[in-house]
């Protein structure tokens, strides 16, 4: 199999898969909106928030070193992902503690609090599993990450499935977050044992290099978590647990969402990393390819989202969530930034620029606090969804920017360029038959996308013949 079929399948199952999960997981959301309404799930968005944050703490940046130091030739696979992953466990235990010791200073209901620290329990598991995923990433075989991901979402929504027929309290339907973890965390940890072979023991020399060359990107997800879900820690102590709700229907389509790009990124960093200094010129042409293939998908999920942006918060979030809407509407530029940034910050990656992403987040984290303080007392979840937007928009421009200045690297913006026109056709069509079902709209909406966007150039019959192997 060729070297591009096998990524275009691999990424093609994985997509299958992500997509499954997604829609499970919404799913999910709507029968907990429904369950709890407005006010119950501002507190169940309020106490993932926090396990966000403890999670950013305990990210140690170790996930994208891993898979880039086992993508590197004559790599010890085995020692480095070994080291990694008992590093994460360790420290993840001691987060779990001081997560517990700091409900006792928030001002939130008993609850919540409990909440956050059933919620930080699972810090174990999913912090396991995902310094797990680089060696799947690296055999192109990331698909296997998403299928125990997709399990552990079914796990998810059984639970809370029982939780509403028995009537359960709000504390067991956050429960089924750690069940989640904990059944993704199982597979992926047989499946990389037998894969890599990996021991439950640690290098210490090897564990101190590890943290060392990852403390900028460890650094880069704790300012990442500020400028990412501070609003909502925000919004939860000056407006209170409804507005968050409101906030918090839109924001989990665009936190679903944005599992893609980092999904199909996270596939092409070997590539990248066996080529960034190697062979620039073959490394250009990736790059060039990734970007097109992240533009189409952004472009699309943009004029959709937008057109449908009434009907998706009615089907997901059900009643009560009808001013999540307007949400939506402006986080949907996020994504545009979302997908842009994780495509260049990988590139910032894989040319050893990490530094360059700590510099990028602590800029656009100051100007998030800073608007979101200012603006949530007297605008609530809108402003937040701006500032959001904006920082997403941010970070995107500034990590171009580093790529050009240090590695002298600009895409090809023609893909983009045409992709945008299909897009705003399938807008149009999409409020020209605002009648129909959602569910119909959607697949005719892509199908038309896809269309125009192949006679507009955005993709070419060479790259069809590529994904398919032909070529």
């Amino acid at each position: 199999m060729t070297l591009p079929k096998k990524i275009a399948l691999n990424t093609a199952f994985s997509a299958v898969a992500k997509v499954t999960w997604t829609l499970i997981a919404l799913v999910t959301v709507g029968m907990i909106t429904r369950y709890l309404g407005a006010a119950g799930f501002g507190k169940y968005t309020t106490i993932l928030s926090f396990y966000f944050l403890f999670a950013a703490v305990g990210d140690l940046g170790l996930n994208q070193i891993v898979l880039r130091e086992i993508s590197l030739p004559n790599a010890k696979e085995r020692e480095v992902v070994s080291t990694a992953f008992m590093v994460k466990i360790l420290f993840s235990l001691v987060l779990m503690f001081a997560a517990a010791a700091a409900t006792l200073f928030l001002p939130y209901e008993a609850d919540v609090k409990k909440g956050i620290v059933l919620a930080c329990s699972g810090l174990i598991f999913s912090s396991g599993y995902q310094v797990l995923a680089g060696v799947f990433q690296k055999r192109l075989t990331a698909f296997w990450v998403s299928i125990a991901e997709m399990i552990g979402r079914i796990a998810n929504l059984a639970w809370v499935f029982g939780c509403v027929a028995l009537g359960l309290s709000f504390l067991w339907v956050a429960g089924g977050m750690v069940a989640s973890w904990a059944a993704t965390f199982i597979i992926v940890f047989f499946l990389a044992k037998r894969t890599v072979g990996f021991r439950l023991t640690m290098d210490l020399k090897l564990a101190k290099r590890l943290l060392v060359e990852a403390m900028p990107l460890g650094l880069s997800a704790i300012v990442t978590f500020v400028y990412f879900r501070i609003d909502t820690i925000i919004l939860s102590i000056v407006k209170g647990p409804a507005d968050v709700g409101i906030y918090g229907a839109a924001y989990k389509i665009l936190e679903n969402v944005s599992y893609f790009p980092a999904m199909f990124m996270g596939l092409m960093m070997p590539l990248y990393a066996q080529n960034v200094f190697a062979d620039r010129q073959k490394f250009r042409r990736i790059a060039d390819k990734a970007f097109g293939a992240i533009s189409l998908l952004a472009v699309g999920l943009f004029f959709g989202i937008f057109s449908l942006s009434s009907k998706i918060i009615h089907v997901i979030a059900g009643p009560g969530f009808e001013e999540s809407a307007g949400v939506l509407r402006v986080l949907d530029l996020a994504i545009v930034g979302i997908f842009w940034g994780q495509c260049f910050n990988m590139i910032l990656i894989a040319a050893n620029l990490q530094k360059k992403l700590l510099k990028i987040f602590i800029i656009c984290a100051v100007m998030n606090v800073t608007l979101n303080f200012l603006l949530i007392p007297k605008y609530s979840y809108m402003a937040a969804a701006w500032v959001s937007s904006l920082t997403e928009l941010l970070v995107s421009a500034l990590s171009v920017y580093f790529v050009f200045k240090h590695y002298k690297y600009f895409p090809n913006l023609g893909p983009l360029l045409k992709a945008i026109p299909a897009g705003m056709v399938m807008s149009l069509l999409l409020l020209v038959l605002v009648e129909w079902p959602i569910y119909v709209q959607i697949p005719a909406g892509g199908v038309v996308f896809l269309a125009l966007a192949y006679l507009f150039g955005a993709y070419s019959q060479e790259d069809i013949k590529k994904v398919m192997g032909i070529s």
